[in-house]
């Protein structure tokens, strides 16, 4: 049972409930209770909505949203932006965000006062972002040896049709010259297309205009210089250059070489290649993956076991590649195989029993022992023996002397082995200057 009553700020109160029944007879005791109503202050009022958000500066990767600015007797604390049904809290008015080209967003923003009351409704706008913006083609036409004509064009990515079209001095006609030119991958992502006119077609002083056509499934028709079909490059003036300036690559690479190879990572060195007009850089291409490396070296990674193949290119300082770069091919270790248990005891006789478990067999496996603070250790002994388990690990036990330790002796051990497959391990590792816990004699 319920009742709502009224009563003015700060006044006190004294209720009491009693049942009556169908005869009118009331229950004998009632039930009591006594409260104070709150003070008017302290009655929390939300702050005012948020009039309106609005996104602008929209491209096809990036937008900006702004909103006016709420008010409340507390003070504003921060707004909560909700973007896509995701979150954050901004302290200012604005917003940057970023996003896929083409993509559709809804956001909507309320205001949260000092004493974490929000406002009542929320501010909301859509938007979508812009179509991706493609870099436009590099065009470049020259002059070889032959005086024939030759044009190449850049794209940002492969393209499955490319054509060139010409047209020369004042003809209002113009030519399809040549069809889909050899294509060359740049390394950075960008694919150059060559295109060779021969020289016949033209006079010295033509003014040559050119237009490429190409497409690809996801760029559609891209049009150069563009951006539509009607559009021609400036003039280029046949015999302008007499005779092109030849180009001398960089030398090649050499000496390649692999070094420090562990199962997750890896280290490549080359010696230097030259050229008139110094090395801007080198062009490091591991299993396709372009990487552009100033110096000499580069340090890799990878996961176990994993077959790279790797290309050195040289980079003068007038952008030309040397012509053939330096190759090589290796493969990582397998991943460290650690111990899985190491124990020390000593026996009846006095000798010490240590014994070493390696999830696999191990081509070589020594034991260095320390005593004290001794700050020398000594290599124990050799290869010791070792047992197959059931489980396919195997257990190695390393015996020394007696004779080589006293009462109270402190004892720490490092176990050094190695196989083929997973290279040098250390235990307790990971190098070879940590030594175990130590163990009283």
């Amino acid at each position: 049972m319920s009742y709502s009553g009224t009563g003015t700020p700060l006044s006190n109160h004294i209720v009491t409930v009693v049942a009556v029944d169908n005869t009118g007879v009331k229950s004998l005791v009632a039930a009591t209770t006594n409260f104070q109503l709150d003070d008017e202050t302290s009655i929390s009022t939300p702050p005012t909505n948020v009039v309106s958000i609005t996104a602008s500066n929209i491209t096809d990767t990036s937008y900006d949203l702004n909103w006016d600015a709420a008010s409340d007797e507390s003070g504003i604390k921060h707004y909560e932006l909700t973007i896509d049904g995701n979150t954050v809290q901004i302290n200012g008015l604005s917003y940057i965000g970023t996003a896929t080209p083409l993509s559709s967003h809804t956001a909507s923003v309320v205001a949260v006062d000092n004493d974490g009351i929000k406002s009542l409704v929320a501010a909301t706008t859509s938007f979508k972002l812009d179509e991706e913006v493609i870099a436009p083609p590099t065009v470049y036409i020259s002059e070889n040896v032959n005086g024939d004509l030759v044009y190449t064009v850049t794209y940002q990515q492969a393209m499955t049709h490319a054509q060139l079209f010409i047209r020369k001095n004042n003809d209002g006609f113009y030519i399809l010259a040549s069809g889909m030119g050899p294509a060359n991958n740049n390394g950075d992502g960008t694919f150059t297309y060559t295109f060779t006119h021969s020289a016949s077609h033209y006079n010295d002083g033509d003014d040559v205009y050119v237009r490429f056509y190409s497409h690809n499934p996801q760029l559609g028709k891209v049009f150069s210089p563009g951006p539509e079909d009607n559009f021609w490059s400036d003039a280029y003036r046949v015999g302008s250059i007499s005779e092109p300036t030849p180009i001398t690559p960089p030398t090649n690479v050499s000496n390649l070489t692999v070094t420090n190879i562990t199962y997750n990572s890896y280290q490549l060195t080359w010696d230097a290649a030259m050229d008139e007009s110094g090395i801007a850089h080198y062009k490091v291409m591991v299993d396709g993956q372009l990487h552009i490396v100033d110096g000499l070296s580069y340090i890799g990674s990878g996961s176990p076991l994993a077959v790279h193949s790797v290309a050195v290119f040289a980079v003068d300082n007038t952008g030309v590649e040397s012509s053939v770069a330096s190759t090589t091919s290796f493969q990582l270790l397998d991943e460290p195989a650690l111990p899985t248990s190491q124990h020390i005891s000593k026996a009846v006789n006095g000798d010490v029993i240590y014994t070493i478990t390696y999830p696999q067999a191990m081509s070589q496996a020594q034991l260095f022992v320390k005593k004290n603070s001794d700050s020398f250790n000594i290599l124990a002994t050799g290869m010791g023996s070792s047992v197959t388990n059931n489980d396919g690990t195997v257990t190695y036990t390393f015996t020394h002397p007696a004779r080589n330790y006293s009462a109270d002796d402190d004892i720490y051990v490092r176990f050094y082995s190695n196989n083929t497959q997973v290279g040098p391990v250390f235990s307790p590792g990971p190098g070879e200057t940590v030594w175990s816990d130590a163990f009283s004699y």
